[in-house]
């Protein structure tokens, strides 16, 4: 029963997430078309102006979009959570044969897909207004990769280990970072639930102490690693200082997944123990 409740959540999302999608990859090349076929040119007369105003709103719209699909992205993450989870809507989704951890396991994981496949989407639309401007060519992409192999191809079979160490590491703190920054808005909502009145609000109120909370326990844990690390920076030995790189992500690392692991129990004991819908 668990699939059909991930199954159904990407649908009920992707009916506003695929629209928004293909917004961006329709928009992207017409308002790279546009501030092509209207160059900005500062030395210009006034009669051209009405062509700049073109070209300068079509780069502002452009901007404006890639940050709308961040937020908006993320925002639609946080209203269905709370709409499912705390609203009318609520009643159908708790009468579902699926554990209260099953149902804040399947949000989560549908959120995560949708957060990586928006990155994937900012990212393919930036690649194709920079190509419109000829800013790059299909050759750019074999030098680049030749400039990743002869990094992973370091003659030191230590430091050519370290370097993949590191790269893993990279990757697997914006996986668990993504997925504890959604389980920070979901155990917010969950503690807003102890509010009789006013819940968003205080769910809000919830997610700042959190945020301030967390920042000061992770500075006093990585404060130690941080003067390491600055008594690192003369350090010429390229092993040593892969290794404290490498020791500063781990601990990082290690931090963030004890935030999202205590969040997704709390969030859950919060909905089993404490449910109150409006």
């Amino acid at each position: 029963m668990l699939g059909k409740a991930i199954k159904h959540e990407f649908k009920v999302t992707g009916r506003s997430f695929l629209p928004l999608y293909a917004l961006v990859l329709i928009t992207t090349p017409l308002l790279a078309l546009l501030a092509k076929l209207f160059p900005v040119d500062l030395d210009s007369s006034l009669a051209a102006s009405p062509l700049i105003f073109i070209s300068v709103m079509s780069i502002v719209g452009y901007v404006a979009l890639l940050v709308g699909v961040g937020v908006a992205s993320f925002v639609l993450i946080i209203m269905r959570f709370y709409r499912s989870m705390t609203k009318e809507s609520a009643y159908l989704t708790f009468m579902l044969p699926v554990k209260t951890s099953g149902l804040v396991f399947s949000k989560l994981l549908v959120a995560f897909v949708w957060q990586i496949a928006s990155l994937v989407i900012i990212t393919l639309s930036i690649g194709i207004y920079t190509f419109a401007w000829e800013l790059w060519t299909f050759n750019d992409l074999s030098k680049v990769w030749n400039l990743i192999k002869g990094i992973l191809d370091a003659p030191d079979a230590a430091t050519r280990s370290q370097i993949i160490l590191l790269l893993i590491l990279y990757i697997l703190t914006m996986i668990v970072g993504c997925i504890t920054g959604i389980l920070q808005v979901y155990v917010s909502i969950s503690l807003g639930q102890l509010a009789n009145k006013h819940r968003l609000a205080a769910s809000f109120g919830f997610y700042i102490a959190l945020y301030i909370v967390t920042q000061l326990i992770s500075s006093i844990f990585l404060l130690p690693i941080n003067l390491l690390a600055n008594t690192m920076e003369t350090a010429t030995d390229v092993g040593t200082i892969l290794n404290t790189q490498i020791l500063i992500i781990v601990i990082s690392l290690a931090i963030t997944l004890v935030y999202g692991i205590i969040y997704y129990i709390v969030t859950t004991y919060m909905f089993k123990k404490h449910l109150n819908l409006e």
